[in-house]
C-alpha cells in the first residue's frame, strides 16, 4: 500500500485551510440569528403597542375602546379591572355607585368574552365592555346584585330574570359590573335630598362637594362626568336622564316610551317611565340605544313583557330589527364633515323658557343657551322661532304639571305593586304599596333619617298615591277584579286630556306648523318635562357652565347651584324620531368640539381629588 505522498507545499496549504475556516466559523458564531416566526410577531406587538396612546378612561369612547380590543392592545378583563379600581378610588366621596358585581364574576365573564372574541370576532359594538345600571333595573339573581331602588324593603329580593333590556346587553356581550346610586324609589316617595337613599347615603356631584348631580339617576350621571364605565343606563319619569345630564356635563338620552321595554324596571308611571344612556359622547348613547331598544316583534304586546312596545309604528320598527341609530351617525358625519347641521331646521324657545325667576336660574345659563343657538347657526342649521300652544303662559303651563303629577300618583301604586308580584322572593314581606310605607315607619332608622338639611325623608308621594285609585268606584253588584268594565278614576281620566294630550298636540303641532325636526331650550328649564308628559322622546348635550361668582348656600345638601355647574341643551323630538333628534344633537356636540365650548375644551373641570387617576396600562 504505497505511503502517502507528504509534500511540503501541500501542507502549508492543509494548515492555512484549517485556520480560515476556524476563522469563518467564529465570524458565523457572531453574526445576526434570523429570527423564528414567533419572534418577528412578538416584535410586530412590541412596535405596535409602543405608538399605541391608551384612550382617557374619562373621555373614552365606545369606538376607541374597541380600537383597543380589536388591536390587541389591552383585553376586556384589563377595561374591568381598570373601572372597579376607578370606582373604589373616587366612591367614598362621590357615592356613585351602590353596589358592585362579584370581582370574580365579572373577571371570569371578561375572560370568557376576551377568548370568544379571539376564536370569532366581537358579537357587537358593545362586546367586553363594562356596564353601570341604575338600581331599579333587573339583573339576574346568577350576577349576584341586588335590584331595590336604593331601598332595604327590597334588599335580597329575587327578580324572575334579566329586564329585556338587560337582556339584549348580555346578548351583545357587554359585562354588567355593578348599579349606580339613585334618589330612593327613583325620587318619588316624598320629599327628600336629590342623590341619597337608604342604601348608598348621599351622592355628590364630581365638580363640588356636596353638589346636586340632580335627579333620581344621579349615580349614573355622576359616574359618567368621570368614567367609571363605558356604557351607563338611568331611567326617567319627568327629568331623571336629562337633569343629571345637564349637571354632570355629559350626555342623555330619554327615548319615546314603547321603544324600550320597561318590564323589569321599578316602575313609577306606566305612561312616562322609561330608560336611556347617560354617556359621555352622543354616538355612544345612540350605539348603546340600538342595543337596548325592545322591537315590537320581541314583545307582541304580552303583558308579561311591556304592551307599549307593541305601540311601536313601522317607521321606528323596521320590519322587527330596530334602527341601528349609531350607524347612522357615523354614515351622516361622512357626508357632512364641514357644516355637520346642513339643511337642518330646528326650532328655538324663548319667553318663560328663558325666564330666569319662573325657571330659578341664573343668566348664566341663558347666555350659554344663546351660545348654543351660535353654535347650531354656524354649524349650517336654521333656526325658527317657535311658539308651543301649551306654554302661552304660566297659568296654563301649571295647570299641565298638576294634571302630570295626578297621572303619577294614580299609576304609582298599580304599577309598583305588579312588578313586586313578580318577584319570586321579598324576605321583607312587603308587596303593597301601603306594606311600603309601613316598613318605612317600623325602620325609621334605616329608611327615614334626617340626616342634613334638606332631607326630610318623608313617605308623601306614597301617601298621596295610596288616595289616588285608579279605577271609579265600584257599581252596586259589580265583581272587584272585573276591571274590564270599570271606567278610570274620573280626576285621572281629566289629567290625561288635559296633561298628556294636550301637551302632545302642542308639541307635534309646533314641529309641524313650523318644519322643524326638533326644538331646543335650556335644560335647567322645562322643555324635557314637555316630552316626558307627551312621551316624546328628549335628550341632553353640554352647552356651558355657571359662573365662577355663584354663591353656594353654606349648610345645605345637596347644593344648588354653585361656582363652574354645568348646564346642557335640551332636544325633543317626534315621537318615535330618535334619530333626527340624534343627528341634530351629534351636530351640536360636533360643533362644541370644534369651537372648544362648554366642556369641550379639553380642561378637566370635575375636582382632582375625585377624578380617578387609574388607566388601563396601570391594571396590565
Amino acid at each position: 500500500m504505497p505511503a502517502p505522498l507528504h509534500h511540503a507545499g501541500s501542507s502549508r496549504l492543509w494548515f492555512v485551510f484549517l485556520i480560515s475556516s476556524a476563522i469563518l466559523a467564529v465570524v458565523c458564531s457572531q453574526a445576526v440569528t434570523v429570527p423564528q416566526a414567533r419572534d418577528v410577531a412578538q416584535v410586530a406587538v412590541e412596535e405596535r403597542q409602543s405608538s399605541y396612546v391608551y384612550p382617557d378612561l374619562r373621555n373614552a369612547s365606545i369606538h376607541d375602546l374597541q380600537n383597543g380590543l380589536g388591536g390587541g392592545h389591552f383585553s376586556s378583563v384589563d377595561l374591568v379591572k381598570a373601572y372597579l379600581q376607578r370606582i373604589e378610588e373616587t366612591n367614598d366621596v362621590l357615592g356613585a355607585v351602590l353596589e358592585l358585581a362579584p370581582r370574580a364574576s365579572v373577571i371570569k365573564q371578561a375572560k370568557a368574552l376576551d377568548a370568544e372574541r379571539a376564536k370569532s370576532g366581537p358579537r357587537s359594538p358593545l362586546h367586553g365592555l363594562p356596564v353601570l345600571l341604575k338600581d331599579n333595573i333587573a339583573v339576574d339573581a346568577e350576577y349576584g346584585m341586588n335590584t331595590t331602588a336604593g331601598s332595604y324593603t327590597l334588599l335580597n329580593s329575587i327578580v324572575p330574570g334579566d329586564a329585556p333590556l338587560v337582556s339584549n346587553l348580555h346578548a351583545a356581550g357587554a359585562i354588567v359590573i355593578g348599579k349606580t346610586s339613585l334618589s330612593v324609589w327613583a325620587n318619588f316617595r316624598g320629599n327628600l335630598t336629590q342623590g341619597w337613599s337608604p342604601r348608598g347615603g348621599y351622592s355628590s356631584s364630581a365638580y363640588f362637594i356636596g353638589g346636586n348631580p340632580c335627579s333620581s339617576s344621579s349615580g349614573s350621571g355622576i359616574a359618567a362626568s368621570v368614567g367609571l364605565a363605558p356604557l351607563i343606563l338611568g331611567s326617567e319619569t319627568d327629568g331623571s336622564i336629562n337633569c343629571p345630564a345637564s349637571r354632570n356635563g355629559i350626555v342623555g338620552v330619554k327615548p319615546t316610551i314603547g321603544l324600550v321595554s320597561r318590564f323589569g324596571v321599578i316602575p313609577i308611571s306606566s305612561t312616562q317611565d322609561t330608560v336611556g344612556p347617560i354617556v359621555r359622547w352622543v354616538e355612544d348613547a345612540a350605539t348603546i340605544l340600538t342595543t337596548i331598544t325592545t322591537p315590537r316583534s320581541s314583545s307582541g304586546g304580552s303583558p308579561s313583557l311591556d304592551a307599549a312596545t307593541a305601540k311601536q309604528p313601522d317607521s321606528a320598527n323596521q320590519g322587527g330589527s330596530g334602527e341601528d341609530y349609531g350607524s347612522q351617525l357615523a354614515n351622516l358625519a361622512l357626508h357632512h364633515r364641514d357644516l355637520p347641521l346642513d339643511g337642518v331646521r330646528i326650532g328655538i324657545v324663548d319667553g318663560l323658557f328663558v325666564n330666569t325667576t319662573y325657571n330659578g336660574f341664573t343668566d348664566d345659563v341663558v347666555d350659554a343657551y344663546y351660545r348654543a343657538l351660535d353654535a347650531l347657526e354656524q354649524g349650517g342649521a336654521t333656526l325658527v322661532n317657535v311658539t308651543l300652544g301649551v306654554v302661552q303662559n304660566e297659568t296654563a303651563l301649571d295647570a299641565a304639571f298638576a294634571a302630570e303629577n295626578t297621572v303619577l300618583y294614580t299609576e304609582l301604586q298599580a304599577g309598583l305593586e305588579n312588578y313586586i308580584s313578580f318577584l319570586t322572593e321579598v324576605p321583607s314581606g312587603t308587596r303593597t304599596l301601603g306594606a311600603l310605607v309601613e316598613f318605612a315607619n317600623q325602620h325609621p332608622d334605616l329608611e327615614l333619617p334626617v340626616t342634613a338639611k334638606g332631607n326630610e325623608s318623608s313617605q308623601t308621594d306614597f301617601l298621596t298615591a295610596l288616595l289616588s285609585p285608579f279605577y271609579a268606584p265600584l257599581k252596586p253588584g259589580q265583581s272587584t277584579t272585573d276591571f274590564s268594565q270599570r271606567p278610570l278614576n274620573a280626576t285621572y281620566a281629566a289629567a290625561l286630556v288635559d296633561g298628556k294630550e294636550r301637551v302632545s298636540a302642542s308639541i307635534s303641532a309646533a314641529l309641524d306648523k313650523y318644519n322643524v325636526g326638533v326644538i331646543v331650550g335650556p335644560a335647567d328649564g322645562f322643555l324635557y318635562s314637555l316630552a316626558a308628559i307627551a312621551a316624546n322622546p328628549s335628550m341632553t348635550v353640554p352647552s356651558g357652565f355657571y359662573g365662577q361668582s355663584v354663591e353656594p348656600e353654606v349648610g345645605t345638601r345637596p347644593v344648588w347651584p354653585f361656582p363652574g355647574a354645568p348646564v346642557g341643551l335640551s332636544f325633543i323630538a317626534e315621537k318615535w324620531d330618535e334619530a333626527t333628534m340624534l343627528r341634530v344633537a351629534r351636530g351640536f356636540e360636533v360643533m362644541q368640539q370644534r369651537l372648544g365650548r362648554g366642556g369641550y375644551d379639553g380642561v378637566v373641570r370635575t375636582l382632582e381629588r375625585v377624578t380617578p387617576t387609574t388607566q388601563i396600562q396601570d391594571v396590565m
